[in-house]
């Protein structure tokens, strides 16, 4: 119980420090935009291959 409170306390702490919009309504620039392009083909490329070894894995347990 007192990890979970402890949990809890630390990811309310992050929530309301992290905050990801600028302040007040500007208007968003070119400048501002958030590359996405490097994290979503690192993401794929891993999706991939745990996806490739679990389907080794399975083919290995058929034999």
């Amino acid at each position: 119980m007192k990890k979970f409170l402890c949990l809890l306390v630390v990811a309310i702490s992050v929530t309301t420090i992290a905050v990801a919009q600028p302040d007040g309504f500007e208007e968003v620039t070119a400048s501002q935009d958030v590359p996405l392009d490097g994290g979503v083909s690192l993401l794929l490329a891993g999706t991939a291959a745990y996806g490739i070894k679990r389907m080794r894995n399975k083919q290995q347990r058929k034999k």
